[in-house]
């Protein structure tokens, strides 16, 4: 009975979610309101919840001839946010620096960041991004104790990280600049989840006062990051046969129901794409392999393929339910919602 009751009410959630949000969904913008550009998809680290590792595409670096090109037509388009990054870790790359300045000298590009393990982040490094006048960084860490940080960001060295980050924001504080702003990651698994509070305690007293400690879920990252590390969350959830079988789950302290239920995309498809390093673009950051690509941008511009006939045919079918005719989507957390009956 209580299934039965369950896919009635998933029926009005989701038709309720697409008129709430019709017009984010009929008429997404004509310019894309975020990019991100893989400046690399080399990384020094093999963490446990990334795929970085895992991927097929030849690994590169980004021309910065081939970068100029984006930037130049992201500053005609306006854009409003753009992040160096899809996988790989960018302090790698020689022309990061470069890469930064370029960007931060066109008035039509908005913020303006990336993410960082910070095993590069160097003092010399420090300063020149700092100097660069970036908007943000995230420094991923992930951990309180080098044990839990060994087991999550392999590879990696948890002191000499530490030492970075703390370097970097004394170096920031005698310059006296205020950007860029940086937030502490550290993506709750069950592999540190114990450890929360350590961090927090660690790090609340070292930041600056536009900077922040993150916590957040472990992405499923299209179903390409295993279930052993994802806490048990809805949200995170990777199969949409699991949740069905969950659909009558109750919860024992206010004994209500839980109802999980398919939406369209609601991240990338209809706000942004991702460049990756060898000049594909794609309609999702999630999208390591560049399955869902819609062209070079060697051949063609963002704009032209932002409002083209593949784009188009992708959101068509988000919008019919028809999400499952694509691997990538399939499994993707990002196309569901939750609520509580």
């Amino acid at each position: 009975m209580i299934e039965i009751k369950a896919r009635g009410i998933i029926k009005i959630a989701e038709t309720t979610y697409k008129l709430k949000n019709y017009k984010y969904y009929h008429y997404p913008p004509k310019v894309p309101k975020h990019i991100d550009i893989e400046v690399t998809n080399i990384c020094n680290l093999r963490c446990i919840m990334c795929p970085s590792d895992k991927h097929k595409r030849k690994r590169s670096f980004m021309e910065f001839e081939l970068y100029t090109k984006i930037i130049d037509e992201l500053d005609q388009l306006g854009i409003k946010s753009v992040w160096l990054q899809v996988l790989g870790e960018p302090l790698i790359h020689k022309d990061i620096i470069r890469m930064v300045r370029y960007a931060k000298e066109k008035r039509g590009i908005g913020r303006l960041g990336f993410s960082t393990n910070c095993n590069f982040l160097t003092p010399e490094i420090s300063r020149e991004l700092i100097e660069s006048r970036v908007d943000r960084l995230i420094f991923a860490i992930d951990a309180a104790t080098e044990s839990t940080y060994n087991l999550i960001r392999v590879g990696g060295n948890y002191h000499e990280t530490v030492k970075n980050i703390e370097t970097f924001f004394q170096i920031r504080k005698k310059l006296n600049i205020s950007e860029p702003s940086v937030r502490l990651q550290f993506i709750v698994m069950q592999q540190n989840k114990n450890e929360i509070d350590d961090f927090r305690d660690y790090w609340q007293n070292k930041i600056g006062e536009r900077d922040q400690i993150a916590f957040k879920p472990c992405d499923n990252w299209a179903a390409t990051v295993e279930n052993f590390i994802l806490l048990e969350q809805k949200q995170m959830n990777v199969s949409f046969e699991a949740w069905k079988s969950r659909m009558g789950e109750i919860n024992g302290r206010n004994k209500k129901v839980s109802i999980t239920y398919r939406t369209p995309c609601h991240g990338f498809l209809f706000t942004g794409g991702s460049i990756l390093s060898n000049g594909d673009f794609t309609v999702c950051g999630l999208d390591i392999e560049g399955e869902m690509k819609l062209g070079n941008i060697s051949e063609n511009s963002i704009h032209e393929l932002w409002n083209g006939r593949i784009i188009h045919h992708i959101r068509e079918k988000h919008m019919s339910n028809k999400v499952d005719e694509f691997n990538l989507c399939k499994n993707c957390s990002r196309t569901y919602r939750s609520l509580s009956i």
